[in-house]
């Protein structure tokens, strides 16, 4: 039977939501244990994404997946911790019949709750849940739903804020704490699984051979948008859920600019063009950088420079080692650029400073 009619006929087979599940349930159960592990008694509150407002590929919020791997929007994720017992509850939302046209049939909570570990139960259930636990005196820890975390602390309107913000409303003068579950989720992911560390190399190797075949392609008359179209096609047709980010392909003028992605310019014979892009595989993302000539050769002031990053990159590498801190490896890498920047004369000296517009975040 033909490889792709296979594929077709499993994704009929499984629900949405549990399909591609690489890492094992008891994984997801473990890391919930370990986010837990040092509270003597409190409740953590995990929001999962809502429904997607556009068309387009939906994405689950990376805490609440990292720590329960469903694949469903507007699910809250409910830990307990009380007397050396402990409980985890999924609040999943009811679909409307008519949505199931479109989006597909999700799966029902018998399934959910074999395949997740976790007690299953209707959203509406979650806000009487969460009454009770705050009448027993409990701590809350929350893991709030905004996009990125420029919004953090911005953002009031998300269903995390407001659900949060609601319960303390219910219950005044009660002095419940709600404390951010942030950190400390966050130390845990820094350490990766054999299983982890797997996804990763598949999402960064995907990228790897995608930006591979676009430098061999990019040549004068060439949009940006053309090296985009092929990378991010390589990342689907090698099976990654799409781009990690919004690709930067810049060629020209558009090479200086950190976060440029019109992507729409022609690409010129002289020109360098700046490819900054990144697979996403299964929940985990690559971020790959490569400079390169669209005429296949650097002009000698291009080459210099060239040089001079990928010097300042070696010195980091030879620094980035087990328990080398962030200090010592921008350290080792700015003394590099501060000579050679002086020595091509583009700065004053290797002690050269410079006072940037957005000082007052550095402190």
């Amino acid at each position: 039977m033909p490889s792709n009619l296979v594929r077709s006929l499993f994704g009929l087979l499984v629900p949405a939501g549990l399909l591609a599940q690489e890492i094992p349930p008891a994984e997801y159960a473990a890391r919930r244990d370990s986010l837990t592990a040092h509270l003597d008694s409190g409740v953590v509150v995990a929001f999962g994404a809502p429904d997607p407002v556009s068309i387009g590929r939906w994405a689950q919020l990376p805490a609440f997946r990292y720590l329960t791997g469903f694949l469903e929007p507007n699910a809250v994720l409910v830990l307990v911790k009380r007397g050396g017992a402990e409980s985890g509850t999924l609040f999943t939302a009811a679909r409307d019949p008519r949505r199931a046209l479109y989006d597909g049939f999700p799966p029902d909570s018998a399934t959910v709750a074999r395949r997740t570990g976790l007690a299953v139960r209707s959203l509406p259930a979650l806000a009487p849940m969460a009454d009770s636990l705050v009448g027993l005196g409990l701590p809350i820890y929350d893991l709030r739903d905004f996009a990125t975390w420029d919004a953090a602390s911005q953002d009031s309107l998300t269903r995390g804020a407001r659900f949060i913000a609601d319960l303390l409303a219910r219950h005044p003068g009660r002095g419940f704490e709600v404390r951010d579950a942030h950190p400390r989720l966050d130390s845990l992911r820094a350490m990766k699984s054999p299983a982890e560390l797997a996804q990763l190399r598949r999402a960064i190797n995907i990228t790897v051979a995608s930006v591979k075949q676009a430098m061999r392609s990019a040549k004068p008359g060439m949009w940006e948008y053309e090296l985009e179209a092929m990378i991010e096609g390589g990342f689907r047709r090698a099976g990654a859920d799409g781009p990690s980010f919004g690709s930067i392909v810049g060629s020209g003028p558009n090479s200086t600019q950190y976060h440029y992605e019109k992507n729409d310019r022609p690409m010129r014979a002289g020109d360098v063009v700046v490819m900054d892009v990144g697979a996403a595989y299964h929940g985990y993302a690559a971020d790959v950088t490569r400079t390169i000539p669209v005429g296949g050769r650097l002009t000698a002031e291009q080459r210099a420079i060239y040089q001079l990053v990928r010097d300042a990159q070696a010195a980091s590498e030879r620094v980035a080692k087990p328990g080398a801190s962030w200090a010592d490896w921008r350290t080792a890498t700015r003394e590099v650029e501060a000579r050679g920047l002086a020595r091509l004369g583009l700065i004053e000296s290797a002690q050269a400073i410079f006072d940037p517009p957005w000082a007052e975040r550095c402190r």
